[in-house]
């Protein structure tokens, strides 16, 4: 059995899980291919090698075209990836990872699951996250995952919908019965697409 330890002394986010997988030995042209294989919008996919506090990992940033939708409902998510050519052991995970966000996000402000529309969790950076991330569990041949305890975030977070407390809710929600610690900073240390 193959086990993923995911050292969350920083906080998780969805680019810091591929940067994560990068840092591993999971070549980038693969992860650029896997995702250009999705009929996405125009987007470039920065990697760069970068030191924060004496420690070395790839960041992985998503700069989105000028022609980039502001928001893409849960089902434009799920179609995009059902019509993918992805094999089923990438799209299934990440099929998985949309679900949960959308269902979090439907709880939270009261829609239906097929009326979530992605807004702070953007459309193009959640799909992107999710499928890299699912590429990357299957490049490794990962079973089971694991997580230290996390790092809760104090402060506020601007959203669509004025500004959120953090963590913030569906975050929260996410991350029910997960083990967090106070971390005295004041910024977002886990995204909803890390939870």
């Amino acid at each position: 059995m193959k086990i993923a330890y995911l050292d969350c002394f920083s906080g998780i986010s969805g680019d810091m899980v591929l940067g994560a997988w990068l840092d591993l030995g999971m070549p980038a042209p693969l992860l650029r291919r896997t995702l250009k294989s999705l009929a996405l919008p125009p987007f470039r996919l920065l990697i760069r090698r970068e030191e924060r506090g004496g420690l070395s990992g790839f960041r992985v940033l998503v700069r989105e075209g000028k022609k980039t939708p502001p928001h893409r409902s849960y089902q434009d998510l799920r179609t995009l990836i059902d019509r993918s050519p992805l094999p089923p052991e990438i799209k299934q995970p990440a099929l998985d990872v949309l679900r949960h966000l959308a269902t979090v996000e439907g709880r939270i402000h009261g829609r239906k699951v097929e009326e979530v529309h992605f807004h702070e969790i953007g459309a193009l950076d959640t799909i992107i996250d999710a499928v890299g991330a699912a590429l990357g569990f299957h490049y490794f041949q990962v079973d089971s995952v694991w997580a230290s305890p996390l790092p809760a975030g104090l402060g506020w977070v601007q959203s669509q919908h004025g500004p959120l407390p953090l963590p913030a809710p569906a975050t929260l929600a996410l991350l029910e019965g997960a083990a967090l610690f106070p971390s005295g900073l004041e910024k977002e240390l886990v995204t909803p697409t890390g939870a």
